[in-house]
Order: C-alpha cells, then structure tokens, then sequence
C-alpha cells in the first residue's frame, strides 16, 4: 500500500509519513493481479470524522493502471466535493438555529431555510434544538418548526408540540395536529382523540378526527 498526502503546490507526496497531520490523503494498492484499491479521504481540523471514499479499479498493463488511477481520482474527488458541501450545509442550518434559540440576531428566513435543509435530511440531531425553538414566541417560525418535526417523525417530540398548541388558537392548533399525525404512534393518537372528543372549536375536531383515523391506520399496517 503506498499512502500519499496533498502537498501545498496541489501535488501528492508519494511518501509513508507524509499523510500525518494532511487532511487530503490518498492510499492505492494492489489487491490481487490486474486489480488495484484506491482510497481518498479528508479529514477536517476540527476533529470531525473522516470523509473516505473507496473503489476497486481494474487494469490489464501500467498504461491501463495510470488511466484508471487519473479516472479514479477524479471521480474521488468530486464525490468527496459533494459530501463535503452537503455536510457543510448540514452545519450550517444547526448553526443558525442554535443561533435562533440563543435569542441571536438571525433573520427569519434564514432559519426558515434552516429548517427546510434540516427536514429534507431528517437530521434527527437538531431535535433538542427544535423543541427549545417552540418555546419562542415567533408563530411564524414556529409552524416551521412543526412542519419540520413532521418531517422527521420522532415519537419523542409528541408532548413537546402538544405542550405548544395549549391554549393556542384553532388556526394554530391545526398545524399541532398535523405535525402529530405526521409523527403518529400512540402518544399522537390519545392527544388527537382528546381533541376528536372534548375540544370547543368543531373544525379542531373535525381535523383532529381525520388526523385519529390515519393515524390509527398506520399503527394497524405497520
């Protein structure tokens, strides 16, 4: 296995040691006859793990060998330009609603945006974050914050948007109810039955009736 690190001139260093303290490194190695391993990685600096991708390449001379290496590399290094712009965008929309919930100066429609990038990748780690997000007084952002807790279906999260939609007006309530159908299991489905049975407003009732019957649909099929 040869190991080789990017060097400050944009060339790799074909040398045991040099991949130490690199974040760009570059292993190849031969795994049997006329077939060859190539690994790239990258390591940040701030200790987050490592991004590695991985592919067998196959060859029939050295002429072959230096091809396939080229094209292997380049194919490497545009899956790990992918990988790292959308984790870099992952971080991003934490960042801005920590920001938000630690009362910062951020502008609505970026932590909209935050949000929308969070439910698209159903990152479960912002759960905390969204919950104390409920506990602000932005409706606006709030029914965000619902629509994206539906989207990452977390049981958990059912007495946090519960808690939210008391003594909130029926409008408001609605967006509750959908959120809790979204995420369903049992704790969704005795709230929305609560509602179904006892609550003033009739078009809460009606939607909480509608959201009770799916739910208890999917709980049945699954």
């Amino acid at each position: 296995m040869v190991e080789a690190a990017l060097q400050k001139d944009g060339r790799f260093k074909l040398d045991p040691d040099s991949s130490e303290g690199k974040p760009l490194r570059l292993a190849i190695g031969t795994k049997r006859p006329e077939q060859a391993y190539i690994g790239l990685s990258f390591a940040r600096s701030d200790d987050s793990p490592v991004i590695q991708t991985d592919r067998v390449i196959k060859y029939k001379s050295k002429e072959e060998l230096k091809a396939a290496i080229s094209t292997a590399l380049l194919e490497s290094l545009k899956e790990l330009r992918v990988t790292v712009v959308e984790l870099t965008k992952k971080e991003g929309a934490l960042k801005t609603l920590l920001a938000y919930v630690k009362n910062e100066s951020v502008r609505e429609t970026m932590v909209e945006s935050a949000l929308e990038q969070i439910g698209e990748e159903r990152d479960k780690s912002a759960i905390p974050y969204l919950v104390e997000a409920l506990k602000l007084q932005n409706i606006r952002i709030s029914l965000k914050v619902l629509e994206t807790l539906g989207a990452l279906k977390d049981r958990s999260t059912v007495n946090a948007i519960t808690q939210f939609a008391e003594r909130k007006p029926p409008e408001i309530r609605r967006h509750a109810i959908e959120a809790a159908k979204e995420i369903g299991g049992d704790t969704a489905a005795a709230w929305l039955f609560t509602l179904s049975t006892g609550h003033p407003d009739a078009h809460v009732r009606e939607a909480s009736k509608q959201a009770l019957k799916e739910v208890e649909a999917a709980m049945k099929s699954s």
